[in-house]
C-alpha cells in the first residue's frame, strides 16, 4: 500500500468521524419549533 492510499484512507475515515459525530450532536438537541397532536380530545398545539 503506497502512501497516497493511506493518506486517502486516513482521510476518508476522519470524514466518516466527523459526520457520524455531528449526527450525535444534532440527535442530543433539543427539539424546538411547533408540536400539533391529533387525538381522541381533539387537535393540540404546543410550542417547544
Amino acid at each position: 500500500m503506497n502512501r497516497t492510499v493511506a493518506y486517502g484512507l486516513i482521510l476518508a475515515l476522519a470524514a466518516l468521524a466527523a459526520g457520524l459525530g455531528y449526527q450525535v450532536y444534532q440527535d442530543r438537541q433539543p427539539a424546538t419549533g411547533i408540536k400539533i397532536d391529533i387525538g381522541k380530545s381533539g387537535v393540540s398545539i404546543q410550542s417547544q
